[in-house]
Order: structure tokens, then C-alpha cells, then sequence
């Protein structure tokens, strides 16, 4: 709060973009991403264009998971500094959340030309993304040879395209030897988990299970834990890797790099809550097919996020589809019990970051169980920001709906208000307290 208030000072005393650019860095911080892109938008009508402002929006952007709205930002960032291949790797990763393979190789190729051999590794890592495997491990030579101390980079290359390959072993030593080098960015502890994976998956057998008879379709749905990929199961991760086609509804690259890396093909599915259940059900079910086995892969439990994961259990039944749950445990499942006890029918949650109420386009469907997050800028918000945010669930559910308000851990029970009461809270939530909304009764 003292540091927002001294760059509020600073700006009133003379308009000034690096002002703008530090304060988006503590909007960012504490959550208020709104806030953390008016500032980049203020700094480039000051001082216009430039390839850091454009690459700062981007990231906020991406933060917000606005991927489309990134896209052309680092597209005109790398235009203005073409020497820089830091906004073309961005935009390369962009393009994988996205789906788009093509585009995401030729810019990591491109970033590739006019950086050191650290790009060149990240030129590897795309490539090996989109199964243009050819050349790969004559690059990886070349860089270990010039770079000793890039050893540890390359083995965690080696064994992504031993992955690729499904030569599980093989990958986990090299893993194995990433983890013992090291290198930027927690290589170790990212190698360890890809050898834990790679020996799971290698000694229990990605296909250790017949495939389904070519008469018959499966449908695998794997729930990765609140932060995928380390909370999620073996199982579920020993099944994505069996599926010949993979739906991900998770866009951080960490967890889409290693989904790219244990499966044949696959496409996001990024969808909203409100009224896309049918129409991405219609998508999966294009690649449900006779002999495949088709995956679609979350956050948390699988039944998250509306009512897809249902909505497909579903379609399967009325189909004659196989079709599997690999769930992970997660608050998800102390949160359904509360929102529906005993029902058998649960139609999923939908999940909200409290300050996206804000804006006018975002939607809650009170039909469905909406679970609330807060985030660190609630301690700092203005009483009129938090009655506007009071404003708008009021107007979804109404003043008189009962919800639960869980405190720092969900083992203990909740309490139960209704939402008028939350007029009163300004300046006493804390930024880890959990807001369960019920649906609303027809």
C-alpha cells in the first residue's frame, strides 16, 4: 500500500511511463491485473511504441490469459527489436497454448538465428513439440560442445526428446543427469519430476492396457491436481499418455509442454463456463472414434470448471462410449459436498478470480456451484471497488443468498452467510479465504 501510494504521488507530480511501468509491476504483484494493464496502456501513450512496453502488456496479458490479445503485441515487439529473441520465444509458447504448432516452431526458428545457444535450446524444445525431430540432437551436440556450463540444459533436451520418442528409460536417465548439473530456471526439480514421470510411465506402460477394440471408442477425462503437473496421479498422467488425441484445458506452459511431450497430437480447449459445455462436448466427440482412445485434461478434479467433464460422461452413455475418470483429490471435493450434499447429481464448479467480476463481460451462471478466489489485491482495494464487486454477485444470486466463507484451511467448516453480509467485510478479507457460492434455486 506505501508503495502504490509514493508512485501515485510521483505521477501526479509529473506523468512519467517508467512510473507507469513500475506500478504495473505491483498491480501484478498483488493480483490486480485490470489495474497492472491500464498502467502498460498509459505508459505506451506517453512515450508510444517501444519493445519492452509491448512485451510488458504482453506478459499482463498472458497473466490474464488473453493469449489473443498477447499475440500482436510481441508480434510488433519483435518487429522493433529484431535482434531480441525474447519476444519470438514468448510468442512461440503463446502459439502452443493456442495450438498453433506451425506458427510456434517457426518463431522459436526464428529466435533461434539472432540469439546464443540458450535460444537455440528453446529452438530444440519446439521442435521436438511438433515432432520435427531430424537435426534435433546434432543441435544439442553442437551446444553441449560450445557451452559446458549449459550441460544440464541440454540433458533436460535430450530427455524431452527421448519422451517424444516414448524411449521412457532412455529419457529417465537423461533427466537423472539434468537434475545432478542443474541449470537456470529450477532445472533440477524440473528434471526430477519429467525422470519420475518417465520411470512411471516407462515401468508401468503407457499402453499397458489393451487399446480399446476397433469397433469401440474410449474416452479417458484426467483431473491433474490444483497445481498441475506435480499434484496430479500416475495414473492419469500414464493415460495421457496412452491417448492418440489430447483436449487440454490447462494453458500454463509447464503443464502443456509435458501433455505435448507425452502425447501424439492434441489441440486446447480453453473454453468458458457459461454455455460451452455443448458445444466443446461436439468438439471432443469429433475425435472420439472406433479404436482411439481420446483425452480431455484439467485442472483439479475433472468435474471443474461448469459442467464439461459431466456433459461428456453423458454424451458417452448415450453413445456407448467407454469412458474413465482419473481424478485428483483437491479442495474441489470439500467444496462439492458443501455446495450439493448428498446429490448425485453434480454438475461441476465454476471457478472465479474475485477481481474478474469487475469487468462487465465476465459471467457467473448461478445454476452451477461457483467457487471464488480471492487474490492479494483485496487487502488494498477501495471501499467503492469492493460494493461494485458486492454489486455484481448481488446481481447474479441477489442479496439473500447463502454462501460459504471459508477461512485459511478447509478443514474446518465454513462459515454460512448471506452475501449482504459481504457489504460489511471491506479491509477484513484475507487474501487466502475461499468464497463457495451454492446455485441459486430456480
Amino acid at each position: 500500500a506505501a508503495c502504490l501510494k509514493a508512485l501515485e504521488e510521483a505521477l501526479k507530480r509529473e506523468p512519467s511511463s517508467w512510473v507507469h511501468l513500475e506500478r504495473s509491476r505491483v498491480f501484478e504483484e498483488i493480483g490486480d491485473l485490470d489495474r497492472a494493464l491500464a498502467d502498460c496502456d498509459s505508459a505506451l501513450s506517453i512515450d508510444g511504441e517501444s519493445a519492452e512496453l509491448l512485451a510488458r502488456r504482453a506478459h499482463i496479458q498472458i497473466c490474464r490469459r488473453h493469449y489473443h490479445l498477447a499475440e500482436p503485441d510481441l508480434g510488433r515487439a519483435a518487429a522493433l527489436a529484431p535482434r531480441d529473441p525474447q519476444p519470438r520465444l514468448t510468442r512461440a509458447t503463446v502459439r502452443l497454448i493456442r495450438g498453433d504448432l506451425k506458427g510456434a516452431v517457426e518463431d522459436a526458428r526464428a529466435a533461434g538465428k539472432v540469439g546464443g545457444d540458450e535460444a537455440l535450446l528453446e529452438r530444440c524444445r519446439f521442435e521436438v513439440y511438433a515432432k520435427k525431430l531430424a537435426g534435433v540432437e546434432k543441435t544439442l551436440a553442437a551446444v553441449e560442445k560450445r557451452r559446458p556450463d549449459l550441460k544440464g540444459a541440454v540433458a533436460y533436451e535430450r530427455g524431452a526428446l527421448a519422451l517424444k520418442r516414448r524411449r521412457y528409460l532412455v529419457a529417465a536417465g537423461h533427466f537423472e543427469k539434468a537434475a545432478a548439473l542443474g541449470g537456470p530456471g529450477g532445472l533440477s526439480m524440473k528434471a526430477a519430476f519429467h525422470r519420475a514421470v518417465s520411470l512411471g510411465v516407462g515401468l508401468t506402460g503407457a499402453r499397458a492396457e489393451a487399446p480399446p477394440p476397433k469397433d469401440k471408442a474410449r474416452l479417458l477425462i484426467c483431473g491433474l491436481g490444483i497445481v498441475p503437473p506435480y499434484t496430479a496421479s500416475l495414473d492419469a498422467l500414464r493415460m495421457i499418455a496412452a491417448c492418440d488425441f489430447v483436449f487440454n484445458n490447462l494453458s500454463e506452459p509447464e503443464i502443456g509442454s509435458l501433455i505435448w511431450l507425452l502425447s501424439d497430437e492434441g489441440e486446447p480447449t480453453m473454453f468458458d463456463v457459461r454455455g460451452a459445455d455443448a458445444r466443446w462436448t461436439k468438439t471432443i466427440f469429433r475425435h472420439v472414434k472406433p479404436g482411439k482412445t481420446t483425452g480431455f485434461v484439467t485442472r483439479g478434479h475433472p468435474h471443474v470448471c461448469g459442467g464439461l467433464a459431466a456433459s461428456l460422461i453423458a454424451e458417452c452413455r448415450r453413445q456407448g462410449v467407454e469412458w474413465r475418470v482419473y481424478p485428483a483429490v483437491s479442495s474441489m471435493d470439500t467444496l462439492a459436498f458443501d455446495a450439493l450434499p448428498g446429490s448425485a447429481a453434480f454438475w461441476g464448479q465454476q471457478v472465479l478470480d474475485w477481481s474478474t467480476l469487475y469487468a462487465p463481460e465476465t459471467t457467473v451462471d448461478p445454476r452451477v456451484p461457483a467457487v471464488l478466489y480471492f487474490n492479494a489485491s483485496v487487502a488494498v482495494v477501495s471501499e467503492a471497488d469492493y460494493l461494485r464487486f458486492c454489486d455484481r454477485l448481488e446481481s447474479f444470486y441477489g442479496a439473500e443468498h447463502e454462501v460459504f466463507f471459508y477461512g485459511r484451511s478447509f478443514n474446518e467448516r465454513p462459515d454460512r452467510v448471506k452475501l449482504s453480509a459481504l457489504r460489511r467485510w471491506h479491509g477484513r478479507i484475507d487474501p487466502s479465504y475461499t468464497l463457495l457460492l451454492p446455485p441459486r434455486s430456480a
